[in-house]
């Protein structure tokens, strides 16, 4: 039983070390406003040609939700800053990717791609707007969007329509 606990700790202070480390290469600290922001959120993320979702009411970041799926860890996190990902919010749909949360033409055609199977897995209502790219702020929290680039039913209009 004690070897057990102690791997459990052990686990849990590389968790919590881990996360100090991400909270270094964002530039703020994951408190609880943060958190708040977090939970009030839906995350998602495209790891390669595949849709991944979050569960919902967590206040991970996606550096700590990809952390707990293996898909980064404190020696070998590339995939942030190659892998789109954002979230859903009662306000829109935003995404982008890095660790500057930038966007490009390259990420927005590959979000696009996705954007019908993530409406239809969180039954997303097609009037959200849907924004691509954050200005990072210095406090934590929801960053302002670099661009709107439409409605989500006009992007999945317009993608049908080059079909």
């Amino acid at each position: 039983m004690f070897m057990i606990w102690q791997m459990t700790k052990c686990r849990l202070m590389q968790i919590f070390n881990m996360n100090r480390n991400f909270d270094k290469k964002y530039g703020f600290k994951n408190d609880s406003a943060v958190k708040d922001f977090h939970k009030k959120r839906r995350m998602f993320a495209i790891m390669g040609d595949n849709l991944k979702i979050a569960k919902e009411n967590i206040a991970d970041s996606h550096a700590d939700w990809f952390n707990e799926e293996g898909w980064i860890n404190e020696e070998s996190d590339l995939e942030m800053n190659k892998t789109i990902r954002g979230f859903i919010d009662d306000e829109g749909v935003y995404f982008y990717t890095g660790y500057d949360f930038h966007t490009s033409e390259e990420v927005e055609a590959n979000f696009k791609k996705h954007l019908e199977d993530l409406v239809k897995a969180l039954d997303i209502d097609k009037n959200m707007n849907v924004y691509a790219g954050m200005i990072k702020q210095e406090k934590a929290g929801k960053f302002p969007p670099q661009k709107c680039i439409g409605k989500v039913g006009e992007i999945i209009k317009k993608l049908k329509s080059k079909k």
